[in-house]
């Protein structure tokens, strides 16, 4: 710290996988729960040339720990590409069939918090770009069966997509479910795997 401020290292540091994910998560956290532009005291001097009110909170966190020199002892996990997409405004889907509706926000290191209520369906994070879920949040997590949804979004910067590209319906635990996605923010591995950095989705169950 120098008057008030994080001082940007010499050199590049590279830190263990656990050590880079956990500083992450608590600026991702930071930011979600006081707002990004929070971060601004601490860390704008880093990017001065961004507009940090429309920064999301996962572009906070990679734009700090990049500024600040540090990276990731694992490569296993680097990605390539980052893109996102949102539900267009004038699309709906139907809900006949389904009995129960819950609405999710999550992302990496920060949830809404509204998964543990006990009206929602189940209890989901991200954890390494992959939506995992239980019954509570004691329970153990296995994760949903998204994957091939998520590797079927286009790869490309289109903002909109219509109701059919945004649905996925599924299998959980002896459960039929339908997810209705209204935002998704996602990432390219190395090995073309896509990873979730965040996303909101309402999850309808039978």
């Amino acid at each position: 710290m120098a008057g008030g401020k994080v001082r940007e290292p010499k050199e590049a540091t590279t830190l263990p996988e656990k050590d880079y994910q956990d500083l992450r998560s608590t600026i991702q956290y930071l930011a979600g729960i006081h707002g990004v532009e929070t971060m601004w005291g601490l860390f704008g001097w880093l990017a001065t040339e961004l507009d940090w009110n429309s920064l999301t909170r996962w572009e906070v966190g990679e734009t700090i720990l990049t500024g600040l020199k540090l990276a990731n002892g694992s490569k296993v996990d680097d990605y390539v590409a980052s893109y996102e997409h949102y539900l267009e405004c004038d699309n709906v889907s139907s809900a006949l069939g389904f009995n129960r509706v819950s609405f999710y926000a999550i992302s990496e290191g920060w949830t809404s918090g509204e998964e543990n209520k006990k009206d929602h369906s189940l209890y989901i994070i991200v954890k390494n770009g992959v939506l995992e879920a239980a019954e509570n949040a004691g329970a153990p997590m296995k994760p949903l069966p998204l994957q091939a949804f998520f590797d079927s979004v286009p790869k490309d910067h289109r903002e909109k997509l219509p109701v059919e590209q945004m649905t996925a319906d599924f299998q959980f635990d002896g459960h039929a479910y339908r997810a209705i996605f209204t935002d998704v923010h996602l990432k390219r591995r190395r090995s073309e795997h896509v990873g979730v950095r965040e996303c909101s989705f309402l999850l309808l169950e039978k």
